[in-house]
């Protein structure tokens, strides 16, 4: 399967955005609020909220459908270039059975999200479009102003378009989370950083060459077993990228995650 490219976005385009998984943004508003008004001076694009964005996060919860919902309307929305999370959580895989795949596949359009929007994108990636594993309105672009130079221009290119090839260079440093978002005087801010000094190679860093796929490794261990979990041939070729969550799985568990890859035949597949 070759993946179909969305067109790139440009300023003055609208992006929705929308709460596939958590109601955070009813909960720490001005976060959310934040991310917004960054989203729009920073990249010139306009902002369409969809009723599930500002949604209480218990309605939410017990309303998977309509979550699912958001996500049919913003890809069947002409006037929608893009789709961005509000933020993550832990049971977006609830909303997938109620995603309407004809909508979707018909629309190609930026999809932007991580942690548990890996769901959303790999449902997506079946369908056989790109998405973006990349910051959402409450988890990057509200604290855009405390991340490493260059992570905006970074962004910009991945999203508005860049000549090719694109050399994707690492930063001076990461952040693990942000301080306490109850607090006013955190609006912004992200936790100590951590200074970085390259790339780490585990291996020996050879060319390899195929599609990118991948996301949030905890996320992705709730889809095995069920219709969502991508078919054998699928993998074939990718270049499998995995992040783990903010509940720091320990080695001991990241390695029997990858054993089940192991025994699927996944390592044999992919090209890295």
């Amino acid at each position: 399967m070759k993946f179909v490219k969305p067109p790139r976005l440009k300023e003055g385009d609208t992006v929705a955005v929308l709460s596939p998984s958590r109601g955070l943004p009813s909960r720490y508003p001005q976060v959310y609020e934040l991310g917004l008004r960054n989203l729009e001076a920073k990249f010139g694009l306009e902002v369409k909220e969809f009723p599930t964005a500002r949604e209480d996060k218990d309605v939410l919860y017990n309303n998977p459908g309509m979550r699912a919902e958001d996500v049919n309307a913003a890809f069947r929305d002409k006037a929608v270039n893009g789709v961005i999370a509000s933020i993550g959580g832990d049971e977006s895989i609830r909303i997938l059975p109620y995603l309407d795949s004809k909508i979707i596949r018909a629309n190609p359009k930026v999809l932007m999200g991580f942690s548990d929007i890996t769901t959303l994108t790999t449902y997506v990636n079946q369908l056989g479009l790109v998405t973006f594993n990349g910051p959402m309105v409450m988890a990057g672009f509200s604290q855009i102003d405390s991340l490493p130079t260059g992570f905006t221009e970074h962004i910009r290119q991945i999203l508005f378009g860049f000549e090719p090839p694109y050399e994707y260079a690492t930063f001076d440093f990461y952040s693990e989370g942000y301080p306490e978002w109850a607090e006013e005087e955190n609006l912004g801010r992200v936790n100590p950083p951590k200074m970085i000094s390259g790339w780490n190679w585990l291996q020996d860093g050879s060319l390899v060459r195929g599609e990118l796929f991948g996301g949030c490794a905890d996320v992705l261990e709730w889809l095995k077993g069920t219709e969502f979990w991508p078919r054998s041939d699928f993998w074939q070729g990718k270049i499998l990228f995995l992040e783990t969550s903010e509940e720091v799985p320990g080695p001991l568990r990241v390695k029997r995650w990858l054993r089940s890859y192991g025994i699927q035949g996944v390592f044999e597949k992919i090209g890295g």
